[in-house]
C-alpha cells in the first residue's frame, strides 16, 4: 500500500450521505475482486468528515472510453481499418467479461451481493501491463441478500429492473438486467434504444461518414455471438 497509488472518497452533510458511504465500508471490507474496486481502509476527519481509501484507478469510465473509440476517425480504405476494429471489438469483449466475472463473484458471496447500480459511470477502464481491466465502483446502494433487507427503490432509471421498488428485496436478477443494459450501451456505441433511431455523427469505420448504431464497431459482439 506504501507504494500504491490511492484514492480518497469524501461525503459531508446530510445523513442520506453517511449512510452511502457506511453501506459501501460495509460492502467493499468483505470483497477482492480485480474487477472490482480495492478498499484501503476509511479515517474520519473532524473537518473533512469520513472518508474511504481506495485504489487509484488510471484511466476513464466507461461511458467515455467507449465514445473515444467512436470517435477515432479511420480511413475505410485503409489496410489499418480491420486491425482497428478488431482491437476495439477485443477490448470491449474484454471489459463485458471482466464485469461478468465480477457480478458473479458478487453473487455468489453468502448471503449474496447486489450492486443495485450497475452502468458505465460506475465502471472505470484501465490499461495495465497485462492488457484492458474494467473496475466496478461505487456500492453506495448495494444489499446483501438477507431476510429483512430491502432495495430502498435506488439505481439509475435507464439501467435499473423495472421491477425494482423500495419494498422489493434484494435478488441478483436486478444486476443481471442492468448488466445487460450496460452490454447493449457499450456494443452499440452508448447510443439510446430508447431514442429515435438517428443517424449517428460517430466516424470510426467510415472516415467522416456518419453512420445508423447498428454498424457500430461494438455490435459485432452482439452479432458475432461473442457476447449473448
Amino acid at each position: 500500500m506504501c507504494s500504491s497509488d490511492l484514492a480518497v472518497k469524501r461525503f459531508e452533510g446530510s445523513w442520506p450521505e453517511v449512510r452511502t458511504i457506511i453501506n459501501e465500508l460495509r460492502i467493499l471490507r468483505h470483497v477482492r475482486h480485480p474487477n472490482i474496486i480495492l478498499l484501503h481502509g476509511v479515517c474520519f476527519h473532524s473537518n473533512l468528515g469520513l472518508q474511504l481509501v481506495l485504489e487509484k484507478v488510471h484511466g476513464m469510465t466507461l461511458k467515455a472510453f467507449v465514445l473515444a473509440q467512436e470517435a477515432l476517425e479511420v480511413d475505410p480504405d485503409s489496410e489499418q481499418l480491420e486491425s482497428v476494429l478488431a482491437e476495439i471489438i477485443d477490448e470491449r469483449k474484454c471489459i463485458a467479461l471482466g464485469l461478468c466475472e465480477c457480478i458473479v463473484y458478487l453473487h455468489s458471496r453468502r448471503p449474496a451481493i447486489v450492486h443495485a447500480d450497475i452502468k458505465p459511470g460506475n465502471v472505470m477502464v484501465e490499461r495495465t501491463e497485462s492488457g484492458i481491466r474494467a473496475k466496478l465502483l461505487d456500492f453506495g446502494l448495494s444489499r446483501l441478500t438477507t431476510r429483512n433487507s430491502k432495495m430502498q427503490g435506488g439505481g439509475t432509471p435507464k439501467y435499473k429492473a423495472p421491477e425494482v421498488t423500495p419494498s422489493l428485496k434484494p435478488h441478483p436478477a436486478a444486476d443481471v438486467y442492468s448488466f445487460g443494459m450496460l452490454l447493449q450501451r457499450v456494443a452499440s456505441g452508448m447510443r439510446d434504444p430508447e431514442s429515435e433511431r438517428e443517424v449517428g455523427s460517430l466516424s470510426l469505420s467510415r472516415g467522416a461518414t456518419s453512420y445508423p448504431h447498428e454498424d457500430s464497431p461494438g455490435a459485432a459482439l452482439v452479432c458475432s455471438g461473442q457476447v449473448r
